[in-house]
């Protein structure tokens, strides 16, 4: 599945362009517009939590859009991959996928197919052995980001706990029935990341991050997909 907005074609047609040799397979969920929601009302309904005030309408729609898709998890009783409009695969990430679930850990809750490069990254190498990384560059082009994820020859799977970013995963039903129960009302929760300054995120991968420890969480390492992230055109800001 992919979450686009109806007002913005041409990021559903980039999508499409990216991910051509899977077409067929990837359907298209309607985001849900922040410009069409209103906070005090989502609060009156229980949906948003008084902390959470201070995101933006975007950061509020991407939220429920993305659990739009969990519940759509949950109803088809089957794993769905989710990836956001801005989405960009290392080529054959098809083929290179299958052979990853292959090895994935058992009874897993969520896959994490990559993260945003600007934010840190806390995976379990070894039990009760932790590595905090930070990436360099923050920020890569389309085609820097394509070079990076076609130079990999090897990932693995990791346990998460830190991440920022939801460019591209894949739900169990009962991971996806976990972050439903979970997740709502929506609200600010701090990224605590041993030895890094306290983080305070006010969007849904934010919260997450207090979560990931406790779930069945997974990230692949080195990434499969990222996300293009651009601040400059972001609709979540």
């Amino acid at each position: 599945a992919v979450i686009s907005l109806m007002r913005t074609p041409e990021r559903l047609q980039i999508f499409r362009e990216h991910f051509a040799d899977s077409k067929g397979d990837i359907f298209w969920i309607p985001g849900v517009d922040g410009a069409t929601l209103s906070k005090s009302e989502l609060i009156k309904r229980g949906l948003l939590h008084p902390s959470a005030e201070t995101w933006s309408l975007g950061q509020i729609g991407c939220a429920i859009s993305h659990m739009r898709c969990h519940l759509y998890c949950i109803r088809s009783g089957r794993p769905l991959v989710i990836f956001e409009d801005d989405a960009l695969p290392a080529p054959g990430w098809r083929y290179k996928l299958q052979l990853l679930l292959q090895d994935a850990p058992h009874d897993w809750e969520i896959l994490l197919l990559g993260w945003n490069l600007d934010s840190c990254l806390q995976l379990e190498w070894s039990i009760g052995m932790t590595s905090t990384s930070l990436c360099n560059p923050r920020y890569l082009d389309s085609n820097q980001m394509l070079n990076a994820l076609t130079s990999v020859n090897q990932r693995s799977w990791f346990r998460l706990h830190k991440a920022l970013g939801l460019a591209g995963y894949i739900l169990s039903p009962r991971g996806a029935q976990r972050l439903l129960s979970w997740a709502w009302p929506l609200r600010t929760l701090p990224i605590e990341v041993q030895d890094l300054p306290l983080r305070i995120c006010s969007s849904l991968d934010g919260q997450l991050n207090s979560l990931y420890p406790e779930m069945n969480a997974w990230v692949c390492f080195p990434p499969l997909v990222l996300g293009l992230n651009n601040k400059k055109v972001s609709l979540t800001q």
